[in-house]
């Protein structure tokens, strides 16, 4: 099996720096080549056998390497594949044109597919995991679209992330995998990040992700809230027989009073309260929000004593939900349209088999735009950056806007 490894040269320079060394493993042999890429012994992970993080550089550094150890393993498989026989001097003079051939266009033609494993792998920990998960999710299918589509086994390098790709890469998603606009659109605005995150590195100077035409497509959903009235049924249901319901409808109701999404909901503690106002950063945007407590939250806080129980999976929440629907009955008829793999689609489903622990969200933003409450106000806490998206984002019809003007009207005396 062959592996590529890297290793420090036992020589540092006059500034301390030593070489990294590409070694190449195949059938009992080893090559030895020169990256010509020179660090500091203690900017070195010698167990990752790459540069630490906390290098400044380190990103661009690493997906150097990558992209040596990607492009010598391809070299060799292609050759494996194609059954040819090749000396061992032959290979080396192979891996040292890799080498070679990436001195100065690496920064401007690497292959994308190695820069987002490394973006990746330098984004575990510090983003919530489920943006990690998306990040995976859109490599996989950009590798797949890349090897099963365009036939390019070796990777991507930027300058193909033009307009046709864009083009293919979408029928790709719709067509052969059958997903909704929104899930399309999901993984080409990953994609343009990976491209932002390039190219502000310097990484990248192709710009094409930026045409209008590169854009991220969607479609409104008729996704579902709670009202105020059907928030507080839900409250006053008796569960106490049933902790297990009890807990998870707490924690729901807590995050219709809060706007939290389920990631930040186990920030609730008494140390983040200050004067009546939950304080906390946001996992997903880093965010400082200042929430006032609603006096049903503090209700709720009270009883667990500022403890609220062990938040269980996301996946599990949602199931529990959904029978606390059902026991609230929420069972009013809704239909819901979809776009998927191209096909308009139209299903009918009860209220309470929609909801999940974002209805909650969803339910805070429009109960409070319902109310009155400055658009600019909620968004400070929803975390939405333009009016345009926040009006999008809640679920608000034609006749509730009618009937909120009106109320407008009648409380400032204005006749018609």
């Amino acid at each position: 099996m062959a592996k590529v490894n890297f290793y420090l040269s036992n020589k540092p320079d006059q500034e301390g720096k030593c070489l990294v060394l590409l070694y190449f493993s195949y059938t009992g042999k080893r090559l030895i080549v020169s990256t010509n890429e020179s660090i500091h012994p203690k900017n070195w992970n010698k167990k990752s056998k790459r540069a630490k993080g906390s290098m400044q550089g380190s990103l661009e550094f690493n997906a150097k390497l990558d992209l040596f150890s990607e492009s010598v393993n391809s070299m060799y498989r292609r050759g494996q594949l194609a059954g040819k026989v090749v000396r061992s001097d032959e290979l080396k003079q192979r891996i040292v044109e890799i080498v070679s051939q990436s001195d100065e266009p690496q920064t401007k033609h690497s292959d994308l597919l190695v820069f987002i494993e490394q973006f990746i792998k330098d984004s575990t920990g510090i983003r919530e995991p489920a943006t990690i998960t998306q990040y995976k999710t859109t490599l996989k299918h950009l590798s797949r679209f890349a090897s099963f589509v365009l036939g390019k086994r070796d990777g991507l390098i930027f300058d193909e992330i033009d307009l046709d790709f864009y083009s293919r890469f979408v029928s790709y998603l719709t067509l052969d995998l059958g997903f909704s606009k929104n899930t399309v659109g999901k993984y080409v605005k990953t994609l343009k990040v990976f491209m932002n995150e390039a190219t502000e590195r310097g990484i990248n100077e192709n710009l094409s992700f930026k045409s209008r035409k590169f854009k991220v497509i969607t479609e409104d959903t008729d996704s579902i809230y709670l009202n105020e009235e059907e928030i507080h049924r839900l409250y006053s249901l008796d569960f106490s027989t049933n902790r297990r319901l009890e807990k998870a409808r707490d924690i729901f109701i807590i995050g219709c009073w809060t706007g939290l999404r389920f990631s930040d909901l186990n920030q609730v503690k008494a140390e983040n309260i200050r004067n009546g106002k939950l304080v906390l950063r946001t996992t997903k945007t880093d965010q400082k929000i200042v929430i006032p407590l609603h006096s049903i939250v503090v209700e709720i806080l009270e009883k667990y004593e500022y403890r609220l129980p062990q938040i269980i999976t996301n996946q599990k929440l949602n199931v529990y939900l959904k029978e606390l629907g059902e026991v609230a009955g929420f069972d009013e008829i809704v239909s819901m349209t979809k776009t998927v793999g191209g096909v308009v689609s139209h299903k009918v489903y009860k209220k309470f088999e929609l909801i999940t622990t974002h209805t909650a969200r969803r339910s805070f933003a429009t109960n409070q735009y319902l109310r009155g409450i400055p658009s600019r106000l909620i968004m400070m806490i929803t975390g939405h950056k333009t009016e345009k998206s926040f009006l999008r984002y809640i679920k608000v019809s034609a006749e509730q806007e009618a009937e909120r003007l009106q109320v407008m009207w009648d409380e400032r005396s204005i006749s018609l």
